[in-house]
């Protein structure tokens, strides 16, 4: 271990902690930073274990501010994405890969973005304009939203097994979706907890974590938690507005930074 590797081990511990409690759309930055660093496969499983540990704080700091209904759509599709992503580390090259993520990202943000500032009569008028006997135009909107729930799941869960850098997809959706930050932050943990767990069998399997890489995580482990104290001191002072622009802020910034790397790769 160099000193360029440990300081990077350490600061990209606290950015986990940071971006589990306080301010999402941090974890894309974590990646190339580590892959920069470390063999490429071998710094996504020394990632996984620190994610889970800040998970576990968000998920006790805000395990009362849950929306159930969106980890029921999203989990069971990342299952799904795990298992493509596995596929995707032997036929799909890591520029491809960045590329389509910023892109998907970017349209996803900016739908979100005109969700967000939408005028606050628009959806209330549209809804006394259809017929109130008529539950198609409800329905059709329940349908869509598990449809894009379920496509986003499954690129979710094949973007986070091969890079760890799924990020922005969820903070777009829940964007999206118009999530307070309290139950953005609290889905999104529960969310991560899970999908993180689920990838662990994974990384053993095709061996990249191993006992050298959890010694790693040990000694990185007390920094998470001090990042993580830092991001439950940062959301709490930060208004409404001011944490979903953040969010969405660093959500397109992390699209932009895979996009450079697809190009340059």
């Amino acid at each position: 271990m160099t000193a360029l590797q440990w300081g990077t081990l350490l600061g990209s511990a606290l950015l986990v902690g940071v971006t589990k409690t306080g301010l999402p759309g941090l974890g894309p930055v974590v990646a190339p930073m580590m892959a920069a660093a470390f063999p490429v496969r071998a710094s996504v499983a020394i990632v996984l274990p620190l994610l889970i540990a800040a998970d576990l704080v968000a998920i006790r700091y805000f395990r009362r501010h849950v929306v159930r209904s969106y980890l029921l759509r999203l989990v069971p599709a990342a299952l799904g994405g795990i298992v493509l992503g596995t596929a995707l580390l032997r036929v799909v090259d890591d520029a491809q890969l960045r590329l389509l993520i910023a892109a998907i990202v970017v349209a996803t943000v900016a739908a979100g973005a005109a969700a967000v500032w939408r005028p606050a009569g628009a959806s209330h008028g549209a809804a006394e304009q259809a017929d109130p006997g008529a539950g198609a135009p409800r329905s059709e909107l329940r349908g869509a939203r598990t449809g894009i729930a379920i496509a986003l799941g499954i690129l979710a869960g094949a973007t986070s097994m091969v890079s760890n850098a799924s990020g922005p997809i969820l903070t777009a959706y829940l964007l999206a979706m118009r999530l307070p930050k309290h139950e953005f932050m609290g889905t999104g943990a529960w969310y991560y907890f899970i999908l993180n767990l689920l990838k662990v069998p994974f990384h053993v399997a095709i061996g990249t974590m191993t006992g050298a890489t959890l010694a790693l995580n040990a000694v990185a482990a007390p920094v998470v938690l001090a990042g993580a104290a830092a991001g439950v001191l940062i959301v709490r002072r930060l208004p409404e507005r001011v944490f979903r622009a953040a969010a969405m802020g660093l959500a397109v910034l992390a699209a932009g930074n895979l996009a450079v790397q697809a190009f340059l790769g």
